[in-house]
């Protein structure tokens, strides 16, 4: 039986394990070897990166669900790679969401600087453990109110997340989307 077959493009003869797989080529494989394809395929992304980038938000829009796990699973396996990354870009971009944020929303920027000087002078304890699920984590304060700025909910990052996914945009409490005059801060 025949398991080899000679690349077109390297002309080294190979075993059929390092060709992909083709309903087109001779006995079912395809005519590079994998490693030539590969190159040809890069050089092809290289020199059409607008057809790539379209061709690949396809497939992104397509596959949302499988991306998300895709996703979640590296960030769980390590999580430094990704905090190093988002390092990196608020610092090419000058901070500018976090400034932007600061802008649009300083009820909240005050109410968030309130619980951090509470925690600094002991006004406030930080506990060891979520209030919601008691995971043993640094947990995080959650406001459920932003005009009282100490009236806090210690939880860990998943159920802040949570807590902040109950509401759509269009569904928040109307205390939340009231805009202040600039330069003021509702306290």
């Amino acid at each position: 039986m025949i398991n080899r077959r000679v690349c077109t493009t390297c002309k080294v003869e190979k075993s059929f394990d390092e060709f992909f797989n083709s309903k087109k080529g001779k006995w079912g494989k395809a005519e590079q070897c994998k490693d030539c394809r590969r190159i040809k395929n890069r050089i092809y992304d290289r020199n059409n990166p607008d057809k790539c980038r379209e061709k690949h938000k396809r497939w992104a829009d397509k596959n949302k669900a499988h991306l998300a796990e895709y996703n979640r699973k590296r960030y769980e396996e390590n999580p430094d790679i990704f905090k190093v990354r988002s390092i990196a870009y608020r610092k090419k971009t000058g901070n500018q969401s976090i400034k932007n944020f600061k802008k649009r929303h300083p009820q909240k920027k005050a109410a968030h600087l309130f619980v951090e000087l509470a925690l600094k002078f002991g006004m406030i304890n930080r506990p060891a453990c979520c209030d919601l699920c008691k995971a043993e984590c640094k947990p995080q304060a959650h406001h459920h109110d932003y005009s009282k700025p100490l009236e806090v909910q210690f939880l860990c990052t998943k159920c802040h997340g949570k807590e902040h996914r109950k509401y759509k945009d269009s569904e928040w409490p109307e205390r939340l989307n009231e805009e202040t005059p600039k330069g003021e801060a509702i306290v």
